[in-house]
C-alpha cells in the first residue's frame, strides 16, 4: 500500500504544476504587470521551468507507479488523464477562460468584477 502513496505525491506535483501553469499564464497577461514581466526573457524562463518540472514530475510518477507493479501503458493513459482532468478542473473551477478575456479587455484578471448596486453577487 505504500508504494501507491508514494505514486500520489508526484501525481500531486502534476496537479500542482498544472496550477502553477495556469497562474502564470494569467500573470504575464495581466495588463498591469510591470514592464520586465512581459519581456521574452522571463516568459523563456518561466516555461523552461515548468517545462524541467512537468518533466521531473511525470518521471517520478511514472517510476512510482511502475514500481507499485502498474503495467506501463496504464501508467501513461493515467498520468495523461492526470494532467488533462487537473487542468480542466482547474480552468473551470477558477475561471480561467473569463479571466483571459477580461485581460484582453485591458483589465486586470485578478480583479473582482463589478456588480450593479443592488445585483446578487456571483462567484468568480
Amino acid at each position: 500500500m505504500s508504494s501507491f502513496l508514494s505514486a500520489a505525491v508526484p501525481l500531486l506535483s502534476i496537479v500542482a504544476l498544472s496550477a502553477v501553469t495556469l497562474l502564470a499564464m494569467l500573470v504575464m497577461r495581466n495588463p498591469s504587470s510591470p514592464s520586465w514581466l512581459k519581456s521574452e526573457g522571463v516568459a523563456q524562463g518561466a516555461g523552461f521551468v515548468l517545462t524541467t518540472g512537468y518533466y521531473m514530475a511525470v518521471g517520478s510518477a511514472s517510476d512510482a507507479l511502475i514500481a507499485a507493479n502498474i503495467h506501463y501503458l496504464l501508467v501513461v493513459v493515467l498520468i495523461a488523464a492526470v494532467l488533462v482532468y487537473s487542468t480542466y478542473a482547474l480552468w473551470t473551477l477558477f475561471a480561467v477562460g473569463k479571466r483571459l478575456k477580461r485581460a484582453d479587455e485591458g483589465l486586470s484578471p485578478f480583479a473582482r468584477e463589478r456588480q450593479p448596486v443592488g445585483a446578487p453577487a456571483t462567484a468568480v
